[in-house]
């Protein structure tokens, strides 16, 4: 694991795309069953927000991840491509908002997530997970 995206999430992204970059061969069984305890605090449109705006971030990381010209050309398309998500989800959010209808949230978390690909270097300043404990 990425020990500098400990308290920032992503770590597993990280350890993902490195094995496959050394050649490891990663299968997908789609009849394994997976349980997850989401936390009440986590079940919020506010985390939802936060964590789709670290994703974003996260997006940046990796790509910066890979070093040189060819890390940064990728991490400028990704940064013009949340500059696109902000500026549509978010025009359709505040719309959807102003007409009081509920699918404003989903808009504006979706835009949080563009919003995370523009302020990648921020990623810094979260912690997800606890503090980073």
């Amino acid at each position: 694991f990425a020990a500098h995206l400990n308290a920032t999430g992503g770590e597993d992204v990280w350890l993902m795309r490195s094995l496959v970059a050394r050649g490891v061969r990663l299968l997908w069984n789609p009849a394994a069953a997976v349980e997850e305890l989401v936390p009440p605090e986590r079940a919020t449109g506010a985390y939802a927000g936060s964590r789709r705006l670290r994703q974003g971030q996260q997006r940046i990381v990796l790509m910066l991840g890979e070093g040189g010209v060819k890390g940064w050309g990728k991490a400028a398309l990704w940064m013009g491509v949340g500059a696109a998500q902000l500026a549509l989800h978010g025009a359709r959010g505040a719309a959807l908002r102003a007409l009081g209808r509920p699918e404003w949230r989903a808009e504006t978390v979706r835009a949080q997530g563009g919003l995370g690909k523009l302020l990648w270097w921020k990623l810094w300043d979260s912690a997800a997970y606890g503090g980073g404990e």
